[in-house]
């Protein structure tokens, strides 16, 4: 029997968003807003949002995956062991469902950081068609 693990998303996982089709098998638990420990970090040379240590509440939806679906994850997001460049971890955090992996951002970053809010993010997601007006973020 497969393991079950709970994950956090908060970038293009999240339901309507490009890639939560890598969810699509996995069952929906919930969603929460963090307490305001969290930015999020638009890297324009990856394309992607990266999660790092803040001062801003955060949109998670949250996940029941096994362990196909984390090793799906893990190279996606170059978190895997055998990764040239180790871009995000899998790192434990509390959740009102109980505790929960999610993607932390695992390189250093600039001094100038593009940190966003959840509206920036939103706006920016939906300027560039990412996702449409009536994606909830």
């Amino acid at each position: 029997m497969e393991k079950i693990t709970l994950i956090c998303v908060y970038d293009l996982l999240k339901k309507n968003y490009p890639r939560h089709h890598l969810l699509k098998s996995c069952n929906y638990v919930g969603e929460f807003t963090s307490q305001p420990i969290y930015d999020l970090y638009y890297d324009v040379n990856q394309n992607n949002v990266r999660l790092i240590d803040g001062n801003t509440s955060i949109n998670f939806e949250v996940y029941e995956i096994d362990d196909k679906v984390i090793k799906t994850l893990n190279f996606s997001y170059s978190a895997h062991k055998e990764a040239e460049i180790r871009l995000h971890s899998l790192n434990k955090i509390e959740t009102p469902y109980g505790d929960a992996l999610t993607f932390y951002n695992n390189v250093k970053l600039g001094s100038a950081l593009n940190v966003l809010t959840n509206e920036q993010i939103k706006s920016f997601f939906k300027k560039n068609k990412i996702v449409n007006e009536t994606t909830k973020i």
